[in-house]
């Protein structure tokens, strides 16, 4: 069942199209991207898709569906015989100015971009990244991180008292920025290092000129993910409205027009993130791949995403969001 499911999808992704079953079901929908990049980056994070396989889903979402920017599929304000989509991109690499914004705009296809404060602070890469490049080379290394003792064991830095990997000891239980500035001095490794591991199109961050030359871009719109990319539900609720803060006004001065949209680090939020959102004037808001509240499947002013990622071919990549 499972191969015929495969053949089907196959057939219909080279024709252009999805199953039409598949589009009735699922309806209007989110998806979110991270990059696009020209090399295939798949050894590295499975975040990034291709030049050549973004083309062709966004050729195919062109066909089966309307494309709409965020605010219209909140709003509700393109009437249309085809269901919505709305594409997203989280992070905010350079690679989708360079890579991502040409398909798009030979598309004519809308998209947001959420974008960190990191590029202000000179960090050109966001923690995940980092521990990318760095866990796979570090086996049998000993760090020890604001009291936290962590040991490398097979490409993952594990916590020798608890067990916990570092991913989820950063995301759950220390997740403020100052944690994630001793992990990097800790490790100590120079930026430049990296570029004997990866080619920088699948880490490095837009500048503060690139995110202007984004916001300028009519079929662009700028979103808030975070000003340090720190999970703003597992922090204090000051603490995370303090940061949206800071994220708010470093893109508003970039990009000269208010932010009206969030998408959640990590997809993580709570209801006292939500409100404080909602009062800053985040009004579109975003989740990832699942909501936290059972309530917010009838809160307008929350939606849900689905992520591509860069797993097996490219009719793949598009039709797991169906799953």
């Amino acid at each position: 069942m499972r191969i015929a499911s495969e053949l089907l999808n196959l057939f219909n992704y080279n024709l252009g199209r999805i199953n039409p079953k598949l589009v009735n079901e699922k309806g209007d929908m989110i998806v979110m991207y991270h990059g696009v990049t020209r090399k295939n980056q798949a050894h590295i994070n499975k975040r990034h898709v291709t030049v050549e396989n973004f083309d062709g889903q966004i050729a195919v979402f062109k066909k089966n569906y309307e494309i709409v920017a965020v605010s219209e599929f909140f709003d509700n304000l393109v009437k249309s015989s085809k269901p919505k989509i709305c594409l997203t991109f989280d992070d905010g690499y350079k690679n989708n100015l360079d890579s991502a914004l040409p398909v798009l705009r030979k598309h004519n296809a809308s998209a947001a971009i959420y974008i960190t404060g990191l590029a202000e602070m000179h960090y050109p890469i966001i923690w995940a990244d980092y521990l990318d490049l760095t866990e796979r080379h570090s086996t049998g290394r000993k760090i020890n991180v604001l009291g936290h003792s962590f040991i490398n064991v097979s490409g993952s830095f594990i916590s020798e008292s608890s067990g916990q990997s570092l991913r989820e000891v950063i995301r759950y239980l220390s997740p403020g920025y100052e944690f994630k500035v001793a992990l990097i001095e800790a490790l100590g490794w120079d930026l430049k290092a990296f570029d004997k591991v990866a080619d920088r199109e699948v880490w490095e961050l837009v500048t503060g000129q690139e995110i202007k030359q984004l916001a300028s871009e009519k079929l662009i719109t700028i979103g808030s993910h975070g000003y340090y990319h720190n999970n703003l539900g597992s922090l204090d609720a000051e603490e995370a409205k303090d940061e949206m803060i800071k994220s708010v006004q470093y893109l508003q001065q970039l990009a000269g027009k208010p932010i009206q949209t969030i998408a959640y680090p990590d997809g993580s939020y709570n209801a006292e993130v939500k409100q404080a959102a909602k009062d800053l004037g985040m009004i579109y808001q975003l989740a990832a791949e699942g909501f936290r509240d059972e309530k917010d499947l009838t809160d307008t002013i929350i939606r849900n995403r689905k992520g591509i990622y860069n797993c097996g071919r490219p009719h793949t990549q598009l039709f797991d969001i169906y799953n």
